[in-house]
């Protein structure tokens, strides 16, 4: 029983269940007199219930600007960065930080996004790809982020990669060369949309407790 646990209030959602089969909510959890409840009313959109039933199918879709806009702040997940193929510095000259994450995560569709990545107590704009590189024809699904105006050596370091907005899909390209064209295309194309989406970057850093970076 909860009250044997010394619990002085419970807080919980307007159509929460539990027990068998779900027989006992809110209504049976107030009658009792052992600890205070605190129910949290329904906050909708477009009067639907916002819940993670709703955000993680955008999020698995790529459309992580409308979860953001249910959130109020941007999706994001965490991991340790890693040594990766090295191609972005040694072929590419654009160098990324590539990360290991905990398989729990629901991670966005493939593609190119403008997002944030945060280090210590400090966030960085930058452009995030998920993808297999089909360029270079990667066997592995690999996380990735090119951080702007910075240049530190981060490997071993936990960070986390915050998406803004998806801003293509993922493409095989015939060359070296061409893929480096569409990536620098890409690096502009998502510092607009962090100056656009500024406000999302605002609140997403003050919910994360960091350091707001210049545009």
């Amino acid at each position: 029983m909860l009250y044997q646990m010394h619990i002085h209030s419970l807080i919980c959602g307007f159509d929460f269940r539990y027990a068998a089969k779900n027989t006992g909510n809110v209504q049976t959890l107030r009658e009792q007199s052992y600890f205070d409840v605190i129910v949290v009313d329904s906050i909708n959109d477009r009067s639907i219930k916002i819940s993670s039933s709703r955000i993680e199918p955008l999020i698995l879709q790529g459309q992580v600007l409308k979860a953001n806009r249910l959130c109020g702040f941007a999706y994001s997940i965490e991991g340790i960065v890693c040594h990766g193929f090295k191609r972005g510095s040694t072929i590419l000259g654009i160098p990324t930080a590539n990360l290991d994450v905990n398989n729990e995560y629901v991670v966005p569709v493939v593609g190119v996004y403008a997002g944030m990545v945060s280090v210590g107590d400090q966030m960085y704009g930058a452009m995030i790809n998920i993808g297999n590189n089909p360029t270079f024809e990667n066997k592995i699904q690999t996380i990735e982020a090119n951080l702007f105006n910075f240049n530190d050596d981060i490997y071993d370091q936990t960070v986390r990669f915050y998406f803004l907005d998806k801003i293509r899909d993922e493409k095989k390209f015939s060359s070296a060369k061409e893929l480096k064209t569409q990536l620098l295309n890409d690096i502009e194309r998502s510092k607009k949309r962090l100056i656009a989406l500024e406000k999302l970057c605002n609140k997403t850093c003050d919910v994360w407790q960091k350091q707001h970076f210049q545009f």
